[in-house]
């Protein structure tokens, strides 16, 4: 995943992340674009937390099984140490 800039005001960063997968045994294959939104902030405690939304377009796909459309998404945990 490709994080890119933090926007000033509101703390929210762009992300682009699509993942090609190619399988040869079957001759499927498919090549999504995406773009999200996500953020970052620390909770209590310590812990960060990271949480984005990406969706993804397929643009180019062979075989049956690709989706067309779909949505990426996490959730990131970051606990600190010996506290």
């Amino acid at each position: 995943m490709l994080h890119t800039q933090h926007l000033t005001s509101i703390d929210l960063f762009r992300s682009a992340g699509g993942r090609g997968v190619f399988d040869l045994a079957r001759d499927q294959d498919a090549i999504p674009i995406g773009a999200g939104i996500g953020t970052v902030w620390l909770a209590k405690g310590g812990t960060t937390i990271n949480l984005f939304v990406e969706p993804q377009w397929t643009v180019a796909h062979e075989g049956a099984g690709p989706p067309r459309f779909q949505v990426f998404a996490g959730l990131t945990l970051q606990f600190p140490i010996g506290r």
